[in-house]
């Protein structure tokens, strides 16, 4: 089948957000990009592969800590460096002792515009043991950053929701760090202790099983049904530095909850 049969064959729509390996293989032999979002201390697998960070991709200022670069520019370059183009990408991340790395990569190239991007479930510890697909650089063009507000909220606004007076809100604010965290445990630099007024608490790592795959949509879905959440509620989440509310939205989207951002 020729390469654009190939890419015809998976519409935009096709693409979930979350894969299996067995499905990031079939987008492999397809000319898909393989990232490994684990940090730097961690070497790539195999010489496809190239190593992401988010930091890359946000201000040191620690007042915009986690908010993506405003400058397009500079966000065309790293893309343009990483051999990022609109062909499916695939990041794996550790899922075991990793933040959901992987899934903020995947929201932040969502949010830039990226129709096929999604994380491997089960990450790098899930590997199958046959070779990894292994295809010719991808000959199109880079991506085109189009900025896309959807899975995102800016602080003012966030503000101005939880200071609205109470009564049939629209909108649920999720706090998915530890439980810890949410009642007032400092453990990441944080100014004050506890949480957002209003949030309630579903920890991000409840949604993994002890073998860090993400659990069935059913057990999540009841998870968030226990907290009176629907697909009709707007939903927030929100963490410390972004990482984890971004793989929560992730989470989301592959459940089918798509009015909600993260913060």
């Amino acid at each position: 089948m020729a390469r654009r049969d190939q890419r015809q064959a998976l519409s935009k729509d096709a693409y979930p957000w979350i894969v299996t390996w067995e499905m990031a293989y079939a987008y492999l032999r397809q000319g898909a990009t393989l990232l490994d979002a684990r940090g730097k201390t961690w070497t790539p697998r195999f010489s496809k592969v190239r190593r992401i960070q988010w930091q890359w991709f946000t201000p040191h200022e620690p007042t915009q800590r986690g908010c993506l670069l405003n400058q397009d520019v500079q966000l065309s370059n790293l893309i343009h460096r990483l051999g990022i183009t609109d062909a499916p990408v695939l990041v794996v991340g550790d899922a075991h002792h990793g933040w959901g790395q992987e899934g903020r990569i995947v929201w932040m190239l969502r949010s830039l515009g990226h129709p096929a991007a999604c994380w491997v479930d089960g990450g790098w510890a899930a590997l199958p043991s046959q070779p990894v697909p292994q295809t010719p650089p991808s000959c199109r063009p880079p991506l085109s950053i189009v900025r896309v507000s959807t899975w995102t909220i800016d602080r003012e606004t966030l503000r101005h929701l939880i200071t609205q007076p109470g009564g049939d809100r629209p909108w649920t604010l999720i706090d998915v760090r530890t439980l810890a965290e949410y009642q007032g445990a400092r453990l990441h630099g944080e100014c004050r202790g506890g949480h957002l007024p209003g949030a309630l608490h579903l920890d991000s790592r409840d949604c993994l099983t002890p073998q860090g795959y993400l659990r069935s949509a059913a057990e999540i879905s009841d998870r968030l049904t226990q907290h009176g959440i629907t697909r009709q509620h707007r939903i927030i989440t929100y963490c410390t530095g972004g990482i984890r509310s971004a793989w929560m939205t992730t989470v989301l989207v592959q459940l089918g909850y798509i009015r909600h951002s993260a913060g």
